[in-house]
């Protein structure tokens, strides 16, 4: 989808990975952007989705956590409703 909107090039952020009781977690990666990982899901671990675009004039990245059930992965949290706006170059 991203390379079918022209971002392609700008998609340089990982699409997800483990989470830990600190943030990251020692668990699998959900992509081989960085590393290849063939390891499984556990039931009961956490993991992000949180693919990003990057470019010269903005970046978006989403962050969605999950957790990994029996039979199915589920959002955990409330969902967000509104944009987060972060600047951090405030010169023009």
């Amino acid at each position: 989808m991203i390379e079918r909107a022209g971002f392609g090039k700008q998609f340089i952020h990982r699409t997800g990975h483990s989470l830990g009781e600190n943030v990251h977690g020692n668990g699998v990666h959900m992509d081989d952007y960085e590393t290849h990982d063939d390891r499984t899901l556990l039931t009961g671990t956490g993991f992000t989705i949180e693919p990003g675009i990057y470019t010269k004039k903005f970046g978006v990245r989403t962050e969605i956590n999950m957790v990994v059930g029996p039979r199915s992965a589920d959002v955990t949290g409330p969902s967000q409703q509104t944009l987060v706006r972060i600047r951090t170059n405030t010169t023009r």
